[in-house]
């Protein structure tokens, strides 16, 4: 991470299918401007290795499961 002022710093973004191609290069953006990023995807195994390879490089990640068709699901996810 720069030096230099993250705009996102304190902040924290849930990346549906975040684990990887499009979803995954919004974490990316997200984590290089200092979001704390939560990685929701149905590949789960997938997501945490995708948020390893965030936290690789200095950023703050996580991977979950999620299931944005199943409110249960995002319930679930407790990020409070």
């Amino acid at each position: 991470m720069s030096s230099q002022k993250l705009p996102l710093a304190g902040k924290t973004a849930v990346v549906t299918g975040g684990a990887q191609g499009v979803g995954f290069g919004i974490a990316e953006k997200l984590s290089e401007d200092g979001a704390v990023v939560v990685l929701a995807d149905l590949n789960v195994e997938l997501a945490r290795e995708s948020a390893k390879a965030l936290n690789d490089r200095g950023g703050q990640a996580i991977g979950l499961y999620a299931d944005i068709t199943k409110p249960d699901s995002l319930e679930a996810l407790n990020l409070e």
